[in-house]
């Protein structure tokens, strides 16, 4: 974890001594994790501290990582580390990153109180809908869950194909496990939070900027994707982010916000959830069946 905070941080002679230690097979890891860029400004580094590191394995590993392949010249101190890196050549095993290394969102609380069924309440009546239709959407967009996990961070969701979107799929062939189409991108789900987080801090650490990776995911109770930021009433989606860490409230407001912003109201009000549903969750609503997943949650809390 240290190597990836040093990366992000510049400091790169720290980083080169953080990865010095690790085995072969980890190190590959690690640099295939960050940005191109950054692996080669250490790579450069790396050179510059022959004798204080092992800089030829470091150079190795690189290149490794670069070609995805073996290079044709491999220094003698590592020809017996072969075998490790086809099996990681064989198959991509990216990192499980736990914490945010880049220190730009607040540090999670554990225990986070989540929505109340009177915070619900308020809110149909700012937007003149039942409180069943409130209970629904809620049920629905955060999967039974409440707005954080035990650890004290939001509900999200890391959706690939919109970061490569948002990056012009320029990370598709060095980072394909944060970067894809759709189809491909719905793969990289296992349903665990900590798989989502872990997905949305690698993609906070290349340089193609945070606001890219906020943008490309969903965030609390109410999975309002980042890019909808400026409609959830915030100036800059790093504001936006921000506010979804820090309360239910938060993000209970923001939903309020995009619901009066977009003109979703009036779907709610007239329990047309296909019509809210295709335009919340997007074309593809029908396939994960939102609308009638809407429909029977909103019956189950007592609505008409």
């Amino acid at each position: 974890m240290s190597f990836l905070v040093n990366v992000y941080a510049g400091t790169y002679r720290t980083a080169c001594l953080n990865i010095n230690g690790t085995s072969t097979y980890e190190m590959i890891r690690l640099l295939d994790q960050i940005d191109r860029d950054d692996m080669y400004d250490l790579q450069a580094l790396a050179r510059a501290m022959q004798g204080q590191i092992n800089a030829d394995r470091i150079d190795f590993c690189c290149d490794v990582v670069n070609l995805r392949a073996i290079p044709a010249e491999v220094p003698a101190s590592c020809k017996a580390e072969l075998p490790i890196v086809r099996q990681f050549l064989a198959g991509r095993s990216p990192l499980r990153i736990m914490r945010d290394p880049t220190s730009q969102l607040p540090a999670p609380v554990a225990g986070t109180a989540g929505l109340s069924l009177s915070d619900l309440q308020a809110a149909a009546g700012t937007l003149g809908v039942e409180t069943a239709v409130m209970q629904a959407v809620s049920d629905i967009e955060a999967g039974g869950r409440s707005s954080f996990s035990a650890d004290g961070r939001p509900i999200i969701r890391y959706e690939l194909h919109v970061f490569r979107k948002e990056t012009k799929a320029a990370y598709d062939t060095t980072h394909p496990h944060l970067s894809a189409t759709y189809a491909v991108g719905m793969r990289g789900h296992d349903g665990a939070q900590a798989s989502e987080w872990s997905l949305l801090y690698g993609a906070m650490m290349l340089r193609s900027g945070l606001e890219h990776a906020y943008n490309s995911a969903s965030w609390g109770m109410f999975q309002i994707m980042g890019f909808n930021y400026a409609a959830a009433g915030y100036s800059t989606v790093l504001d936006f982010a921000n506010a979804m860490c820090g309360s239910a409230g938060n993000q209970l407001q923001a939903f309020v916000s995009l619901c009066q912003t977009n003109n979703l109201t009036n779907y709610l009000v007239r329990h047309d959830w296909a019509g809210f549903a295709r335009r919340y969750n997007g074309p593809d609503y029908a396939t994960n069946r939102y609308d009638t997943r809407l429909d029977a949650a909103y019956r189950r809390h007592g609505g008409r």
